[in-house]
């Protein structure tokens, strides 16, 4: 508007004269600063201060309008106002206290009708008050008249209000003409300080995450260290992470609810932070690279209007995304290949992240399908990952271990929900049944140390009329067929169906079934599902008692006391773990 030649109201100059204020003592604490922040200190050189219009707006305007003291006319105006007001209301207060005022006032106040001063008089006596009748009520009974004495001085104040308009409008142009001559100083002023604002927020930000600066580069590795989702609290558990080393692509499995969507976007944010110059919640040995584009295909874009499936609305951002990804993007895919049927869109994905991989950018994929995570593990360039979970608790635990892929604990976590029995029992039935002549089970042995993970494929593809498991395929070459061995009490083995190991309590019954101890926890499994890991003869001495490692501290407790003398009614059933 000033650049235009326009005229500014009070309050937007009020405004302007408040910046002109913040903008001289952000310099001048800037400038005693130099030595701490040379940098951003240096930028206040750019300040124009202009105190004299500062202190020019600051004399004229008073909370968002002219003062008397903007100008010796305006002071002199309004000072003949006040006392035309004084008069008329001593002219009003005269006529209401006469002593015919009581007969013909409807009430003995003073009204304003149209910004004048009048009385309310009742109409049978209008002619007992000569003046001007500028209305009456709803009714006619009453009449609002201005008394002549009391009319004459009215026009006299309305002069003097049109002269107060016209010297009120001069001071608002001249203090906008003097504005419209530094329009350039304005200017460069307003961008320094969008400058501090941003740069004192980003301060703040990163005060409120605890954030810190990543080393950059630009070869597409990320490495996070401690890193946390910026929405999420305090009780968030930290993401570590590496990728762009010696693999590109990375496949997140786990469980629902596991965080691995929320791996992948802390992933996408934390990467647009770092490029826009913020710092991130991440440990300081972090690093983040600096790419042309993340692009993403995050949760469910299913549109009833737009006639799109959620395979649809997935497959429409993904072509997109094909189209624009190089080896300088970063590419984020939650649930890849979902929606449809699940060996097609296992097909289907692991052809999208081939076709990624090949175009040379970052990729991070989650998914639950068993032939993308093989896929993983036998592909150069790909890594596999998993979102640790508490099985007995039913509780993520949040913590990606890269090199280690996850399971989905499809049946875990509906037993822990409340799924009946029966129909847990028909999908165990289905998993070890027919179906796997067409899926077969994918399970992996794992080093301990996630840093340090590989894996080695052990595929169990167990047809209906087969008692013993196939051959173990490894890598390199295949393993010569062993008999199952006899299992017995004390004898570490390994769940592979629950990528676990535990101590065999009790000897195979009539039905195959034996029990297991996993975790503090015992559970009864067929014998047919576990494998043999140690023997208990090469785990412990000869006279080794077994109950240490079968019996809780308590059990074993309350078996002492008993051995050494009778308690009289105190009794302890006997499991079939014990020897």
């Amino acid at each position: 508007r000033l650049k235009a030649g326009g005229v500014l109201d009070p309050l937007s100059l009020q405004a302007i004269g408040d910046f002109l204020r913040g903008c001289r003592r952000t310099r001048d604490f800037m400038q005693k600063r130099l030595e701490l922040a040379p940098m951003v200190a240096g930028y206040s050189y750019g300040i124009t201060s202009l105190e004299e219009l500062e202190a020019e707006i600051e004399r004229c305007i008073i909370d968002g309008t002219i003062g008397d003291d903007a100008s010796p006319g305006l002071r002199k105006i309004r000072r003949d106002i006040k006392k035309l007001q004084d008069r008329i209301k001593s002219k009003l207060q005269q006529l209401l206290l006469s002593a015919e005022a009581k007969t013909w006032l409807q009430e003995t106040v003073i009204s304003v009708k149209d910004s004048r001063q009048v009385l309310m008089v009742k109409a049978a006596y209008k002619q007992h008050v000569p003046g001007v009748v500028l209305g009456s009520s709803g009714s006619g009974g009453t009449l609002f008249v201005e008394p002549l004495a009391v009319h004459r001085l009215s026009n006299e104040l309305k002069v003097l209000e049109g002269s107060e308009q016209e010297e009120v409008y001069r001071i608002l142009a001249t203090l906008s003409g003097l504005l419209s001559e530094k329009t350039i100083q304005l200017e460069s002023n307003l961008e320094i300080m969008a400058q501090y604002d941003l740069a004192f927020a980003k301060a703040r930000f990163s005060r409120m995450l605890k954030g810190t600066a990543p080393t950059l580069n630009e070869k597409g590795r990320i490495k996070l260290v401690g890193a946390k989702h910026p929405l999420l609290t305090e009780q968030a558990v930290p993401l570590d992470l590496y990728i762009g080393t010696d693999y590109r692509t990375l496949v997140i499995t786990g469980p629902n609810t596991g965080g691995k969507t929320v791996a992948l976007k802390t992933i996408g944010l934390l990467t647009i932070m770092a490029q826009a110059g913020l710092h991130i919640p991440v440990e300081t040995e972090s690093e983040i690279s600096i790419f042309r584009e993340v692009l993403a295909d995050i949760g469910d874009g299913q549109n009833i209007a737009q006639s799109l499936s959620t395979f649809s609305a997935h497959i429409t951002n993904i072509i997109a995304i094909l189209k624009d990804s190089d080896k300088q993007t970063l590419t984020l895919l939650d649930e890849v290949g979902t929606g449809t049927d699940p060996a097609e869109g296992a097909a289907l994905a692991i052809a999208i992240l081939e076709f990624l991989h090949e175009k040379g950018g970052v990729t991070a994929a989650s998914t639950h399908y068993p032939e993308i995570k093989n896929y993983a593990l036998h592909t150069p360039g790909f890594r596999n990952g998993c979102m640790a979970f508490d099985r007995e608790n039913l509780q993520p635990l949040y913590r990606l271990i890269i090199g280690q892929p996850g399971e989905s604990n499809a049946l875990w976590i509906a037993a822990k929900l409340g799924m009946a029995q029966a129909v847990l029992e028909k999908a165990e039935r289905q998993l070890t049944g027919s179906n796997l002549e067409k899926a077969p089970i994918i399970s992996e042995r794992i080093i301990a140390d996630p840093e340090q993970a590989t894996a080695v494929t052990l595929i169990e593809a167990i047809k209906p009329d087969q008692e013993e498991p196939p051959e173990i395929l490894t890598e390199s070459k295949q393993q010569p067929k062993k008999t199952k061995p006899n299992l017995k009490i004390g004898d570490l083995v390994r769940i592979p169906f629950l990528n676990e190991q535990g101590v065999v309590c009790s000897a195979p019954d009539s039905k195959g079934k034996i029990r297991v101890l996993v975790k503090d926890k015992k559970m009864e499994l067929s014998a047919k599902r576990v494998q043999l890991h140690i023997p208990a003869k090469q785990l412990y001495p000869e006279d080794y008692d077994l109950n240490v490692v079968l019996l809780s501290k308590e059990e074993r407790r309350q078996k002492h006391q008993m051995e050494r003398k009778h308690i009289p009614g105190f009794s302890r059933v006997i499991s079939e773990d014990e020897q």
